[in-house]
């Protein structure tokens, strides 16, 4: 049988081998002949008995045999049985894959890098200055290659280390034979930064190339890096064209500020958020002028005013700064998406969905605007096309595990059971690479509840969820979502209680989220969706 890809493993069915990334791994012949036989029939549940009769023929032998392959198979691909995410056990049926199976490089043909996906990991830039400020900007650096990495046909990009120089690193990018990295030198004013492309499997430098500039212009040199690394990495990987990037300047304070403001809006949480909107605002301030800054405030205010303070106000200076954004780069997909994003936080969706049109064909490699779209349709109900575009979020950004689980319920909603456990699988083998990095991340603990639930941990879910159960920050609906699908009915109706006194208002997603159904019925339900508005 010609090798195959197992999520990110490369199966070699000749070799008798699992690899991914740096790791190879050897099974015995009956544990690869039953994972072949698996990946023949993928999505379908093999019955025993014919695993037994396929890869045991003319021999008695006892169940015992198979189960003993099963969990050989388990323990080579770092799979759970309580927990699984890639051979599934029914009781009393058989066995089923629940990871992608996709061709992969004959054994005879192709090497492992040559295989038909090809994946770089991106590590953050260590700062080398004596300016600790220079942070920011050294993980926009990493930032900026991973948005011109993204335009690369054919390529999966994976993110490094939690921190510029940190040691803790997530298996999604450990996993990956290729990686870029460097590190910034100098001084506030005149910057030495040095990018290289590495082989992990020979150990060798594929490219590597070092910039001395001026840090009066950081968005311009931020996006000369980005672009020659990408160019670099689909020379020396085979991939596609890049689409074009653009070019934004600003003064060197207000781009590290916005890099800032970024960095705590996308980890979300109250703290976060209201800081996010501080430091948009102070980077406004010192440059005007620039769209990006403009975008991510508005961005910013309607996360606060959908989960948190539900005030006029906000929205308002939202839809004000989101269309001055657009006046200033109406060409660029970033303000497009900010100002429909707002317009959705409004309840002004067939508006909202124009504008999310328009963010996505500008910029189609953009996470921001598949994800953001996706969620505006999860809580419209348009469980289709929310589903396909947080989807593609999941496959553009290769360690965001919010957008699957956000898929997993949307598939769930059509009734596409398999296709849901499949994502929530997916989502829970990318929250734990997280968690592994950041074990406090409320959103990352209120996600991997849900997940452990949808798989049938539920034990293990409530441990999990135990630490955070009387928290009043918003993320927690993730958390009343997991103790509805769960059954713990009163737990769930308390946690969402107090996230509405706190100013969570989304009463879209009340309204549609199937996992909501089974509270439905509930007088304190019914009293929740009437402070919202909606009897």
């Amino acid at each position: 049988m010609q090798s195959f890809y197992l999520g990110s493993w490369l199966v070699d069915p000749a070799a008798r081998q699992l690899r991914a990334g740096r790791a190879t791994r050897r099974v015995s012949p009956k544990a690869m002949k039953v994972l072949s036989l698996l990946a023949e029939t993928s999505g379908r549940v093999v019955p025993r008995d014919e695993i037994l009769s396929r890869v045991w023929p003319d021999v008695v032998v006892g169940e015992e045999v198979l189960t003993h392959a099963v969990a050989e198979l388990r323990r080579q691909l770092d799979d759970s049985s309580r927990a699984p995410r890639f051979i599934e056990t029914l009781h009393k049926s058989g066995y089923r894959l629940l990871a992608d199976v996709t061709p992969g490089a004959a054994s005879n043909d192709a090497p492992v890098s040559e295989a038909v996906t090809k994946s770089v990991a991106v590590e953050p830039f260590a700062n080398l200055t004596d300016s600790p400020s220079l942070d920011a900007f050294a993980i926009g650096i990493a930032d900026e290659i991973i948005d011109g990495l993204t335009g690369l046909a054919g390529l999966r990009v994976a993110v490094g280390g939690a921190e510029p120089g940190g040691a803790c690193r997530c298996a999604s990018a450990a996993d990956v034979g290729t990686h870029v990295e460097g590190n910034l030198k100098g001084t506030a004013e005149r910057l030495r930064i040095s990018a290289r492309i590495v082989d992990h499997a020979s150990e060798s430098y594929v490219w590597s190339r070092t910039y001395d500039r001026s840090a009066d212009r950081p968005f311009a040199v931020q996006r000369e890096i980005g672009q020659d690394v990408a160019a670099a990495v689909g020379s020396a990987l085979g991939c596609g064209p890049l689409r074009p990037l653009r070019d934004e300047s600003g003064n060197l304070e207000a781009y590290v500020t916005y890099l800032q403001a970024r960095d705590h809006l996308e980890r979300g949480g109250q703290q976060n958020i209201h800081a996010a909107v501080d430091l948009f605002s102070h980077a406004i301030d010192l440059d005007p002028r620039s769209p990006s800054a403009h975008a991510g405030l508005a961005n910013a205010l309607a996360f606060l005013y959908m989960y948190y303070e539900p005030s006029r106000t906000h929205l308002e200076r939202a839809l004000e700064v989101a269309r001055n954004a657009v006046a200033m780069d109406p060409g660029s997909g970033g303000p497009r998406l900010a100002l429909a994003w707002v317009q959705a936080s409004a309840g002004a969706f067939a508006e909202a969905r124009q504008g999310f049109g328009t963010a996505v064909r500008l910029d189609p490699d953009s996470f921001g605007a598949h994800y953001l779209f996706g969620r505006a349709c999860f809580g419209e109900g348009e469980f289709a096309l929310a589903a396909t575009m947080l989807e593609r979020a999941a496959q553009i950004r290769s360690d965001d595990f919010h957008s699957l689980l956000i898929a997993a319920k949307a598939r769930r909603g059509l009734g596409d059971t398999q296709r849901a456990r499949r994502a929530y699988c997916q989502a829970l083998g990318r929250v734990e690479a997280y968690l592994a990095c950041n074990p406090d991340d409320l959103r990352a603990i209120c996600d991997r509840v849900c997940c452990l639930v949808e798989l049938g941990a539920f034990d293990e879910a409530l441990r999990c969820a135990a630490p955070v159960s009387d928290s009043e920050d918003p993320l927690t609906y993730y958390l009343a979502c997991a103790m509805a699908r769960a059954g713990e009915l009163s737990p769930a109706l308390d946690c969402l209680e107090r996230i509405v006194s706190t100013g969570w208002s989304h009463a879209g997603w009340l309204r549609s989220d199937p996992d909501l159904d089974v509270l439905r019925k509930e007088i304190r339900f019914k009293r929740i969706e009437s402070s919202l508005g909606l009897h």
